[in-house]
C-alpha cells in the first residue's frame, strides 16, 4: 500500500451515528428493531423526502442530519440512486439504468476490504448503498485478468450530473474470508474508485460492523483482511525468494564408484567466440559463490556443455555421460506417481506452485564426489562443489532430501524441484504455504519467484490442469500432440502412441482405439497407412482434444469401477457418484493377446472385470465398490451372494475364485448406457515435446526401478544384469531387434535391460541366483510361480522352479500334501505259502468273494460270502483256508 493512502485514511473520522441521534436506528428504514444488514425492506421501496434519493427515509438521513449537525459544511458520503430511463441509442430506444454517483460526507472513513478477483489480490470500497461493483480500468489492466469486456446497458452518473459510460464488463469470481461468488464486475474509466457493491456484499457475507471494529478512527491502521497477498509472503520470507544458491546444512551427498572403476577425463569442447564472455561471466559467479573451484589438476573430467537462453544469457550443464554416469553406482529412493501427487490435491480449491531455484545445486558433495564432478573448460578445469546437473544419481538423491525437508506438512506435495501447497479455503492455503516456505528457509532452500505462482485456483502441474476437484489435461501439452503430423515410419507411430499414453487415462478404450496403429509396430509387419489407421489417428486426436475432465480420488465417497471388453481389447473406468452423476477418477484399457482374442464375449466380458479390479487395485482393496457391467449373465456368476452355475467354465471359475477376496456388489448396465467405457522433434513445438518426454520417462523410469528394487540383492542387481544381458547371445539378438524395429512390442529395453510388459528378462548367467532368491522362503511351487511371474521372466522358467522345489527336503517337509510314493514291486517269496495276499471282490450275483492268492505259485483260494462280510466271518473263512495249508 502506499503511504499516501494510508495517510489519506488517517485523517478520516468515521461517521459519529450516536451524535447524528441514529445509533440505534436501521439506516434504511429507520426502525430500532434491527441493523441495515438485517432490513427486510428493499433498497428501492423507500425514499427520502428530504434528499430526494432512493435507499432510506428522511428520519436517517445522513445529508440532511450532517447539515443540521455542522451547518454551512459541504459534506459528502457514498449514496447512490438507481433512475431507470428511456435513452435513445441509435434508431431505436434501450432501456437504460443509469446509477448516480454522488460525493457526501467528506470525513466519513471508507469501508475497505481486500478481496480476490479471478485470484488476484484487489483493495476495493464496500458500499452497501450500490447494487453493482466498479472496477477502474487501470486497476482493471493492473490484475491483467485477460478477460475480454463484455458489452454492457447499464451508465453512472457523477457528481457533475455527466454520465459515465463503462468500457463494459467481466464475469469474475470473487472470494473473501473463505467465500466466494461468480457475478459481473464492471469496468469504468481510469481515475474512480473501486466499489464493491450490495450484490457482493450479499454473497460474500461481509458484515460492515465488523469493518468497523477492526478500523477504529485515527488509529491508522488498515482494515485487517484475510486475503494474503503474494507480496506480503514474499517480505515474510526474504531469503528464500532471494534467487540465489543457498545450501542444504548437515548434508553432503556422496557418490558412489563401481567396484574397480577407474578415472576418466574428456577434454573441453571448442566453443564459440560468440559465447565465451557470457560463459566466462557465469563461471565467474559460480566460483564467486562457492559453487564450483578452479584445480590445476584432475584425474577427472567432463566437458561443458553451453545452451544459450532467450533472455541473452547461458545455462552451463556438463556431460556426465561420456564416462562418469556409467562408473556410478546407482541410487534407489522411491518416487512417487504422479498420479498419486494429483489424487493428493482432492478438496482442495486455493493453490501455490513453488519452483526451487537451481535445484541440485542447493547440495554440497563430499571432497572425492566434488573431485569425480570435474569440468573441463576453454579457460581450465573446475570442480564442482554440489549436486550437479547430469549426475545420473541427483534426481533421486534430490528426490529424498525435498521429502524429507517436507515431511510431516499437510498439503505440502513435492515432485522433484516442483512443490505445491493448496488448501480449501484461502486461510488454509496461505497457512500451509507459511509452513512449506518456513521450512525451506530453515534448510536455506530458495525459489525461483518468477516460475512460482501464489493462490490460484486454476493451476498447470505436472502436465494437468488442477481446479477444485477437477484435473484437465495440459492445452499445451494437448495442442503439441494435435500438431503432430502423421507418421511416416514405424518409430512415428511409436512416438505418437508414447505421447498419448501420458494421457491414457483421460481417454477411454485407449487399447481398442490405438489397435490399427499398434499393428504396424508389429514384428515384420510393413508399414502401410491404411484408411483404418488415418481414421484410428484423427480418432484419438480428438479423443485427446476433447473436454473430458477427470476428479481426484476421494476416499470418503463411494467407488464405481464399471468395465467392458470388445474383440480388440478390454477397459474400465473407476468413477465415483456426485451430484446424480458418474464422474470419472480415470481410465484404463489394454489389448487382448492373441490367445484372449480367441475367448468368447462372456470372456472376454469376465477378463475386462478382472483387468479393472487387477489396474485399480489400490482403489478398490478393503473396501467395498460397485462393479457395473453391461453382461447380465456375469451379474449372477460373480454375484457374492449366489453359488457359480455347476457348468461354469475352469476360466471363470478362477476369475470368480479371485474377486472372491473383494467386496463388490454386481450390478448390470444396458450396453447403450453404459458409454463411459464403451512425434513432435519434426513437428515446429518441439520444446514441448521435451516436456511431455521427460514426464513419460520419469513415470516409465519409476515402473521400471520398482521392478528393479523388488529383486536386488547382493549377487543380482542392475549393474550386473544389464552387464550380463549384453554378454547373454540370446539377449542380445533380441536387443539388436527392437533397435531395428523389427521386434514385437511385447519386450521392452530401457537403460540397457530387457523387459517383457513388466517383467525383467533375466540373463542365462543369473537364472541360478534368482531362483535361490526365489526359493529362500520356501513357499513351494504355486507361491514361487506367482511371485515370479511378478517381477522376472525367461524360457522354461516353471518348469525349473517345479525341479527345483520337488528336489528340496525341506519344501517336501512343509507342504500340505505328502508325495505321492513311487511304485515298488514285492520281493519275490523263497518258497510256497510264504506270502499271500487277500481282498474281497464283489458283490456279484449276490454274493461277496474273499480271494486269498499265494505270491510265489499264484495258487488262489475262493471262499463265498452270502452276506456283508463282517471281521468275525473274515476270521472264520481265514482259519478255513489256513487250516488246509498252513499259516504263511
Amino acid at each position: 500500500r502506499s503511504p499516501g493512502a494510508k495517510n489519506r485514511f488517517q485523517t478520516r473520522n468515521r461517521i459519529d451515528y450516536k451524535a447524528l441521534g441514529i445509533q440505534d436506528l436501521c439506516t434504511r428504514c429507520a426502525k430500532n428493531s434491527h441493523k441495515v444488514a438485517e432490513c427486510r425492506v428493499d433498497y428501492d421501496a423507500v425514499h427520502c423526502s428530504s434528499c430526494n434519493r432512493k435507499g432510506h427515509v428522511s428520519r436517517v438521513c445522513i445529508v440532511t442530519l450532517s447539515q443540521k449537525l455542522k451547518p454551512g459544511r459541504s459534506d459528502s458520503a457514498n449514496l447512490v440512486t438507481h433512475v431507470e430511463v428511456d435513452r435513445p441509442y441509435g434508431i431505436s430506444r434501450l432501456h437504460t439504468e443509469v446509477v448516480d454517483l454522488f460525493e457526501v460526507v467528506p470525513d466519513a472513513d471508507k469501508y475497505i476490504v481486500t478481496v480476490l478477483i479471478n485470484g488476484k489480490s484487489q483493495c476495493m470500497e464496500v458500499d452497501s448503498g450500490a447494487r453493482f461493483s466498479l472496477l477502474s480500468e487501470d486497476d482493471f489492466n493492473k490484475l491483467d485478468l485477460k478477460l475480454p469486456l463484455q458489452p454492457s446497458n447499464t451508465f453512472f452518473r457523477s457528481y457533475s450530473g455527466n454520465v459515465i459510460q463503462p468500457k463494459g464488463k467481466v464475469t469474475v469470481t470473487v472470494a473473501y474470508r473463505g467465500k466466494e461468488t461468480c457475478s459481473d464486475l464492471f469496468i469504468v474509466p481510469a481515475g474512480h474508485t473501486a466499489l464493491l457493491g450490495r450484490e457482493w456484499i450479499r454473497d460474500l457475507e461481509i458484515e460492515l460492523k465488523e469493518i468497523d471494529t477492526v478500523f477504529q478512527a485515527g488509529s491508522g491502521s488498515f482494515p485487517i483482511n484475510s486475503v494474503i497477498t503474494p507480496e506480503e509472503i514474499i517480505a515474510e520470507f526474504p531469503n528464500v525468494f532471494s534467487e540465489e544458491i543457498g545450501c542444504v546444512p548437515n548434508v553432503e551427498v556422496k557418490l558412489q564408484l563401481r567396484q574397480g572403476a577407474k578415472p576418466i577425463f574428456t577434454r573441453e569442447r571448442h566453443l564459440p567466440y560468440a559465447l565465451r564472455a557470457r560463459v566466462e561471466k557465469e563461471l565467474d559467479s559460480l566460483e564467486t559463490a562457492g559453487i564450483i573451484s578452479p584445480v590445476t589438476t584432475s584425474d577427472w573430467g567432463s566437458p561443458l556443455v553451453v545452451i544459450p537462453k532467450a533472455d541473452g544469457g547461458v545455462r552451463l550443464c556438463v556431460d556426465y555421460k561420456c564416462g562418469v554416469n556409467e562408473r556410478l553406482v546407482s541410487a534407489s529412493f522411491p518416487i512417487r506417481r504422479i498420479e498419486d501427487v494429483l489424487h493428493s490435491l482432492r478438496g482442495s480449491k486455493y493453490f501455490c506452485k513453488i519452483d526451487l531455484f537451481k535445484a541440485y545445486m542447493h547440495l554440497k558433495v563430499c571432497p572425492e564426489s566434488a573431485q569425480i564432478q570435474t569440468i573441463s573448460t576453454h579457460r581450465g578445469m573446475y570442480r564442482m562443489n554440489r549436486l550437479s546437473f547430469g549426475i545420473k544419481t541427483a534426481p533421486a538423491e534430490f528426490n529424498r532430501i525435498v521429502s524429507q525437508v517436507l515431511q510431516g506438512l499437510p498439503k505440502s506435495e513435492s515432485y522433484f524441484d516442483d512443490i505445491i501447497c493448496h488448501g480449501a479455503t484461502l486461510d488454509e492455503c496461505a497457512h500451509n504455504l507459511r509452513a512449506c516456505l518456513k521450512r525451506l528457509a530453515e534448510n536455506d532452500l530458495h525459489v525461483n519467484r518468477s516460475k512460482c505462482s501464489f493462490f490460484e485456483q486454476k493451476i498447470e502441474y505436472l502436465g494437468h490442469v488442477i481446479e477444485h476437484n477437477q484435473i484437465r489435461k495440459s492445452p499445451d501439452k494437448v495442442r503439441a500432440v494435435n500438431e503432430m503430423p502423421r507418421p511416416t515410419d514405424a518409430d512415428g507411430v511409436r512416438r505418437f502412441l508414447g505421447l498419448l499414453t501420458y494421457y491414457s487415462r483421460f481417454i477411454p478404450h485407449f487399447s481398442s482405439l490405438s489397435y490399427p496403429l499398434r499393428r504396424l509396430l508389429r514384428n515384420n509387419q510393413r508399414f502401410t497407412w491404411s484408411t483404418e489407421c488415418e481414421s484410428a489417428f484423427l480418432r484419438l486426436k480428438d479423443e485427446l482434444c476433447g473436454d473430458r475432465v477427470l476428479i481426484p480420488f476421494d476416499p470418503a465417497l463411494p467407488v464405481i469401477l464399471t468395465c467392458d471388453a470388445s474383440p480388440d481389447g478390454v477397459a474400465a473406468v473407476l468413477s465415483h457418484p456426485v451430484d446424480g452423476a458418474e464422474r470419472p477418477v480415470a481410465y484404463a484399457s489394454r489389448s487382448l493377446t492373441p490367445s484372449e482374442t480367441n475367448y468368447s464375449q462372456l470372456d472376454r466380458e469376465a477378463l475386462a472385470i478382472v483387468f479393472g479390479v487387477n489396474h485399480f487395485f489400490n482403489y478398490v482393496c478393503g473396501r467395498p465398490f460397485t462393479l457395473v457391467t453391461d453382461n447380465e449373465p456375469l451379474t449372477r456368476i460373480f454375484q457374492h451372494n449366489k453359488s457359480l452355475p455347476q457348468m461354469t467354465s475352469a476360466r471363470l471359475l478362477r476369475y470368480a475364485s479371485f474377486l472372491s477376496g473383494f467386496d463388490y456388489k454386481v450390478r448390470f448396465k444396458a450396453g447403450k448406457e453404459n458409454g463411459n467405457v464403451d512425434c513432435l522433434s519434426r513437428a515446429p513445438v518441439h520444446q514441448i515435446f521435451s516436456t511431455m518426454d521427460v514426464l513419460i520417462g520419469e513415470e516409465v523410469n519409476q515402473i521400471f526401478a520398482e521392478q528393479i528394487f523388488h529383486i536386488s540383492s547382493h549377487e543380482v542387481t542392475f549393474e550386473t544384469i544389464r552387464e550380463e544381458t549384453n554378454k547373454d547371445p540370446e539377449l542380445r539378438s533380441i536387443i539388436e531387434s527392437l533397435k531395428n524395429g523389427c521386434m514385437d512390442s511385447e519386450y521392452t529395453l530401457h537403460e540397457g535391460t530387457l523387459f517383457r510388459q513388466d517383467r525383467i528378462v533375466i540373463p542365462a548367467s543369473l537364472r541360478s541366483h534368482v531362483l535361490a532368491e526365489l526359493h529362500e522362503t520356501h513357499l513351494g511351487i504355486m507361491k514361487m510361480k506367482q511371485l515370479a511371474r511378478k517381477y522376472v521372466y525367461w524360457p522354461s522358467i516353471d518348469s525349473q522352479i517345479e525341479r527345483l522345489v520337488k528336489g528340496c527336503e525341506q519344501c517336501a517337509l512343509t507342504r500340505s500334501d505328502p508325495p505321492k510314493a513311487p511304485n515298488h514291486p514285492w520281493d519275490e517269496p523263497s518258497e510256497n505259502w510264504e506270502r499271500v495276499h487277500i481282498d474281497y471282490a464283489g458283490p456279484f450275483q449276490g454274493h461277496h468273494f474273499l480271494v486269498c492268492v499265494d505270491a510265489k505259485s499264484k495258487w488262489a483260494e475262493i471262499e463265498p460270502v452270502r452276506d456283508a462280510p463282517t471281521t468275525a466271518s473274515t476270521i472264520s473263512l481265514l482259519n478255513k483256508i489256513f487250516a488246509t495249508h498252513g499259516f504263511p
